[in-house]
């Protein structure tokens, strides 16, 4: 048995086209006929049967042989009568695949070798045909499920001998509403290499100081941390009830690191003689841990994370992660957070590349991107379209070891701005999402206009965001807690660079436009 595919050659515009010739014994002699153009099912599988080609030529897939082989396909105005390779007739399961753009840019990213996700149509969108529905869904091996949003993991071991088959089989299915890879993503990591440019986390600079005047802290807003976990930290304040993904591991199990890192950033306790003071002193962080044992993370358990923290209290949710792909799950899991109130804030990436990933591009997340002294985008920061605002990517924070480090990367970026989100629900805690958003950017160096796709709305001021909500409330905000300024974070001081013996920083992973990862490393 052997698996060939056959293509068509069109040098003028460089369209490919694929007939698919699936498992076949190679003594198989007897052809039948085909009617052109016409909707035939082999074996479950819808085939479209085209009669356009002019002659083929056939090469076998990687694996399978190492030799070419060559042939012709015989047809006439109506028919495809016969398919002929070195004398011998084919005419086993033939499918016609035409080249599909977006099942390229979904092949080449990273995903699960053998793990697909399909949402099946619902009964009320195939009147008539709810049984077939049912045997559908029956037939596939599914090993997960995304609650609310319907959509199973399937295990489909054909995935790694032809994907783009395996993708337009389903495409082509009357039943199913989308299907795609199961795409892995990483948390977005800095370079840790001598040039990357060290920074300062000025927090007299982001308004963060005077900020503090005014509230600095607020735990009845939850915030959410959809990353590797988040590890119980003496500086960091109790942690709301969180989530696992993955089935066995507690959402405190941060065996990356990451997930801490981020923590202190946004919620370290300030004012407390001990480490450093995160943006919002007194925060109320839900650990959602979305990656495996092995560390690592589908855009499925991405979406279940979403999801679990908006239908479990979340009014914030920051990821720090992101994907060059784009994924209907993962964007659909993100409207069903923001529909539900959520204000939601990604990482832009940290590649120096003018396309902001996924999920910071969607357009209900404020994209968070960094720079380097307020006014000009720092180098690794990812910019484009959508961008929202931007701030320092260096951060004295905690990590899961128990100690602290310098963080670096637009995955510390993210959370500075969510946490200023939730010091703005100190302020007003009816806010909506969109007016929070409002906020920050009216808040930000634009003063509310978009200056332009480098750093979006401009350089945050956490201080004139929260005046601005003050004064739409009328008057002053409570003081969560006394607002001396933290000692161990002196402004504008720069940041020490100890790093953490028991947590050390993660290899930084491909580039965000080839593949995937995550948004920052302790250094």
């Amino acid at each position: 048995m052997v698996l060939l595919a056959v293509s068509p050659v069109f040098p003028a515009d460089g369209q490919e086209d694929y007939l698919l010739l699936e498992e076949y014994d190679t003594d198989i002699v007897e052809a039948e006929e085909y009617e052109a153009g016409s909707t035939t099912i082999y074996d479950d599988t819808i085939a479209d049967i085209d009669n356009d080609f002019p002659e083929i030529f056939y090469q076998l897939e990687e694996g399978a042989a190492s030799e070419n082989m060559s042939g012709e396909l015989n047809y006439d105005e109506a028919y495809i009568t016969d398919i002929e390779i070195d004398g011998e007739f084919i005419d086993e399961e033939i499918e016609y695949i035409p080249y599909d753009a977006e099942n390229a840019i979904q092949l080449a990213g990273g995903h699960v070798s053998d793990e697909i996700i399909i949402k099946f149509k619902g009964p009320g969108q195939v009147p008539g045909k709810e049984k077939q529905l049912q045997k559908e869904i029956e037939k596939v091996e599914k090993i997960g499920f995304v609650e609310n949003l319907g959509a199973y993991v399937i295990k489909t071991d054909d995935l790694n001998k032809n994907p783009n088959a395996v993708l337009n089989r389903f495409k082509n299915n009357a039943f199913v509403e989308y299907v795609e890879p199961n795409y892995t993503l990483d948390l977005l990591v800095a370079p840790n290499d001598p040039g990357f440019p060290s920074q300062k986390l000025t927090l007299t600079m982001i308004g963060a100081v005077d900020g503090w005047g005014i509230i600095n802290g607020n735990s009845g807003a939850v915030i959410a941390i959809v990353d590797s976990g988040v590890a119980v930290h003496p500086d960091l304040p109790p942690l709301v009830q969180g989530y696992s993904a993955v089935a066995g591991l507690s959402p405190n199990n941060d065996k990356l690191g990451h997930g801490t890192n981020v923590a202190g950033t946004l919620g370290a306790i300030g004012n407390n003689s001990r480490g450093g003071a995160g943006i919002n002193w007194n925060s109320s962080i839900m650990p959602v841990k979305i990656d495996d044992a092995n560390g690592t993370i589908t855009v499925a358990n991405v979406s279940k994370g979403i999801i679990w923290a908006a239908d479990n209290g979340a009014r914030v949710i920051n990821l720090s992660l992101g994907y060059a792909t784009d994924s209907i799950t993962l964007k659909n899991a993100v409207d069903y957070a923001y529909n539900k109130g959520c204000a939601i804030f990604a990482a832009t990436g940290n590649e120096s590349k003018n396309a902001l990933c996924y999920p910071a591009r969607y357009p209900n997340v404020m994209a968070v991107g960094a720079t380097s002294d307020g006014v000009r985008r720092l180098n690794i920061s990812n910019y484009g379209a959508g961008m929202g605002v931007v701030t320092f990517a260096s951060y004295y924070t905690t990590t899961a070891a128990g100690g602290y480090a310098t963080a670096g990367g637009t995955s510390f970026a993210s959370p500075q701005v969510a946490s200023l989100a939730s010091l703005l629900l100190g302020v007003n805690p009816g806010l909506s999402n969109e007016a929070l958003y409002d906020l920050i950017r009216r808040g930000a160096s634009g003063n509310g206009s978009y200056l332009n796709d480098e750093i979006g709305y401009g350089f945050i001021n956490i201080a004139k965001s929260l005046q601005l909500a003050q004064a739409a409330t009328g008057g002053p905000a409570p003081t969560a807690t006394p607002t001396a300024t933290p000692t161990a974070t002196p402004a504008p001081t720069a940041i020490p660079t100890a790093t953490p013996s028991a947590t050390p920083a993660p290899t930084a992973p491909p580039p965000c436009t080839g593949s995937r990862r995550l948004a920052g490393s302790a250094r």
